[in-house]
C-alpha cells in the first residue's frame, strides 16, 4: 500500500494544509501543526509506502552570491540565497522551517528525490503555483479569489479527487502536491534544479518537480 502525501508548509508557528491519497482516494485533507508534521509522516509510514511532497524550498543556495538554481528558473516569491535570510524578511520563519524540516527528514532516513534515486525516492520539493501553470491552459487567477479556487478544484476533479474535503486554498495546494507525488511516483514529471549536497547541518540546492501531462482546457 502506497500513501501520496501533500503538504502546503506554513511557518513553524502555524498550521501546514496537507492531503493523504491512496491512489486517486483522498483520505486526509485538512490542517496539521507544523509542530506535528515529523510524527504524522511517521504515521502514515507504518502503515504503508509514502511519496511525499512538501511545498517548500529544501536547501539554500550551493554558491555564494548566487540565488538557488531552481527559484531563479521558476521565478518563485521566495529566493533562497547562501544564507538563511534575515529576521525582517517576511519568508524567514518559512525558509529556516522547511529548510530544517528537510534536513529531519533526510536525517531520518527517508530518501529525498536525486538523480541518484529517480525511482525509489520518498520526499520531493514542489511548487503548487508552478503546478496549475503546468496544467491548466488559461491565465491562473489567484487562489485566494473564488475563480481562482473554481479552476483549481476543477482540475482535481479532472482526476477524479472528491473535491468537496478540499475547503480552503492551503488545502487545495496540498491536494496539487499530493497528485504531483502520485504522478512523479509513475515518472510523469518535470525535475528542475540540481542535486542536493549537505554542508553542516542543512542541505543545499535541491530539485523542484512538476507534473508533466498535457494542460487541461
Amino acid at each position: 500500500m502506497r500513501f501520496f502525501i501533500g503538504i502546503d508548509l506554513s511557518s513553524p508557528r502555524g498550521k501546514s494544509g496537507v492531503c493523504v491519497l491512496e491512489g486517486k482516494n483522498v483520505l486526509f485533507a485538512d490542517y496539521v501543526p507544523f509542530s506535528s508534521l515529523i510524527d504524522f509522516l511517521k504515521e502514515w509510514k507504518r502503515k504503508g509506502e509514502v511519496t511525499i511532497a512538501i511545498d517548500g524550498p529544501q536547501g539554500l543556495s550551493g554558491e555564494k552570491g548566487k540565488i538557488r538554481f531552481a527559484d531563479s528558473i521558476l521565478n518563485t516569491p521566495v529566493k533562497c540565497e547562501y544564507e538563511f535570510p534575515p529576521p525582517s524578511n517576511p519568508y524567514s520563519e518559512f525558509v529556516k522551517g522547511s529548510i530544517q524540516l528537510f534536513y529531519s527528514l533526510h536525517k531520518n532516513r527517508y530518501l529525498l528525490f536525486n538523480s541518484s534515486n529517480l525511482k525509489n525516492f520518498e520526499v520531493l520539493e514542489t511548487y503548487p503555483h508552478g503546478i496549475w501553470n503546468c496544467l491548466l491552459k488559461f491565465p491562473l487567477k489567484k487562489k485566494r479569489t473564488e475563480g481562482g479556487k473554481i479552476d483549481r478544484l476543477k482540475v482535481l476533479k479532472k482526476f477524479e479527487l472528491e473535491t468537496k474535503k478540499f475547503t480552503t486554498h492551503d488545502i487545495i495546494d496540498a491536494g496539487a502536491s499530493a497528485l504531483t507525488a502520485f504522478l512523479a511516483k509513475a515518472g510523469n514529471f518535470i525535475a528542475i534544479g540540481m542535486d542536493f549536497f549537505e554542508d553542516n547541518g542543512i542541505l543545499r540546492e535541491g530539485w523542484v518537480i512538476l507534473p508533466f501531462l498535457p494542460p487541461f482546457s
